[in-house]
């Protein structure tokens, strides 16, 4: 069983890298994985220094939350479509567009932490089948992602009519384009 003071040096780690996220997603262009590279590239240099590798990883995990969470934000306000995109627009755009803007992101932040709490709670409940379907999916992983591959070419590529007539032809021409 985890020490409570290890405990919450991870729960603190994790609120740490919430805060810097909450910093970070208001550059725009700055996406999450870029900083997770940096943060990589300056964990490697202190690698022996490095006495438990948890505290890192609960960073990581604090930062990715915080930017699903918060990078909403800019997301709504900043990136409103203009005339020529407003047919390729997220809910929340809409919402702007129609002087919702606040709305959405409150709807926006009231979803992730709902789930968030409906994640906290139901994993702890469901663990035992949780492991159990982790064991029978686990050795079939490869077949599972193949297919998914596979229909995301199918139905994706290539979007003219007159290419492939077959499945196997379709197949062919939207792996080799």
């Amino acid at each position: 069983m985890i020490e409570l003071s290890v405990m919450l040096m991870y729960i603190g780690f994790a609120v740490v890298g919430v805060l810097v996220s909450a910093v970070l997603c208001l550059l725009p262009g700055l996406h999450v994985y870029n900083v997770m590279g940096f943060a990589f590239l300056i964990y490697l240099a202190f690698l022996n220094e490095v006495q438990d590798h948890m505290y890192f990883i609960m960073f990581l995990v604090g930062l990715v939350v915080g930017y699903a969470i918060l990078f909403t934000i800019p997301t709504i306000y900043l990136s409103a479509p203009d005339d020529s995109t407003v047919w390729i627009m997220y809910p929340s755009q809409k919402y702007l567009m129609h002087g919702k803007g606040h709305e959405a992101v409150l709807l926006t932040t009231i979803g992730g932490v709902v789930g968030i709490l409906i994640m906290i709670i139901a994993i702890p409940l469901f663990m035992d089948q949780l492991k159990l379907i982790r064991q029978i999916i686990q050795p079939h992983m490869f077949w599972i992602i193949g297919a998914v591959v596979m229909f995301i070419l199918m139905s994706e590529f290539p979007k003219d009519f007159d290419r492939g007539k077959s499945k196997l032809k379709k197949l062919w021409v939207g792996w080799t384009t």
